[in-house]
């Protein structure tokens, strides 16, 4: 019994060794500058923050356009996204499918249902990185998106964006 415990222990050990962590998407790693990338163009997230279009070191066949998210004042890069647009309901969860089952094996995680009314969600976490993978429903079509996101470098640049908010308060009329 205690043979077997310990073969037990030894195998599982094993396997998060060989499991690989998740340091970054698409040839990019997180905390990587993002004046080192090549960035296409500039919007936001429906929440105001900067989002970049860059095109990326390394593609996947079944993403279109690349993103990341960067800290404003480092630059650094915390969130690494890759989407595909205007696909049919049928494709984008075959897509979505076949991209779980990737991370999955590659790094030996489970992934969890992340509950939508609209969309079909999944996140796989790893250590401080999650990824958010998930068909969204656009009204005329669907469309695929692949989301890294690194919780220590999100958490610098809140720090960095509450630094830079703070400076364009008027202390006079507090």
């Amino acid at each position: 019994m205690i043979i077997a415990a310990s073969t037990l222990a030894i195998l599982v050990f094993s396997v998060c060794l060989l499991s690989q962590e998740i340091t970054g998407a698409f040839g990019i790693k997180f905390g990587f500058s993002l004046d080192k990338l090549k960035v296409i163009e500039t919007s936001e997230t429906t929440d105001g923050k900067p989002l970049y279009m860059i095109d990326p070191p390394i593609k996947v066949r079944l993403l279109t356009e690349y993103y990341v998210m960067a800290a404003p004042i480092s630059k650094r890069v915390y969130s690494v996204w890759g989407v595909d647009r205007g696909l049919e309901e049928n494709e984008c969860l075959t897509r979505l499918e076949a991209i779980l089952k990737t991370l999955e094996r590659k790094y030996k995680t489970r992934r969890k249902e992340a509950f939508s009314f609209f969309d079909t969600n999944y996140t796989i976490s790893k250590g401080s990185v999650y990824v958010h993978v998930r068909c969204s429903n656009e009204l005329t079509d669907y469309t695929l998106y692949v989301q890294y996101y690194n919780r220590p470098l999100m958490k610098q640049a809140k720090k960095e964006e509450i630094h830079l908010k703070s400076q364009q308060i008027d202390e006079s009329g507090l």
